[in-house]
């Protein structure tokens, strides 16, 4: 990945577990993508990191494919899959502000 791209990650919590596996989580280091988050209806901010914009969001979901069109939608991206763990991505351009 390049170091001028926000990264922004996917994944399901649980994905074997069938009383939990309609939860997923949002990586961004994505000031935009973070706000877009956070706005969402029932997003909860799981993770804040301290020395870096760092954010992880979870979300619940019933089918993975309304996972996949949410995160889509969000990052404006064509998605890439990282694994069998099911974990998927995509870089957002960084915006200057010079």
């Amino acid at each position: 990945m390049k170091e001028n791209q926000h990264k922004n990650y996917m994944w399901r919590v649980y994905p074997k577990h069938p009383e939990y596996s309609e939860y997923y989580r949002f990586q961004t280091t994505d000031p935009y993508i973070s706000k877009k988050l956070s706005k969402m209806n029932k997003s909860k901010l799981v993770s804040n990191a301290l020395n870096a914009y760092h954010k992880i969001y979870e979300l619940s979901f019933k089918s993975p494919k309304k996972a996949l069109s949410v995160f889509k939608r969000l990052v404006g991206q064509k998605l890439k899959k990282s694994g069998e763990r099911g974990l998927f991505y995509a870089e957002t351009p960084r915006i200057s502000t010079l």
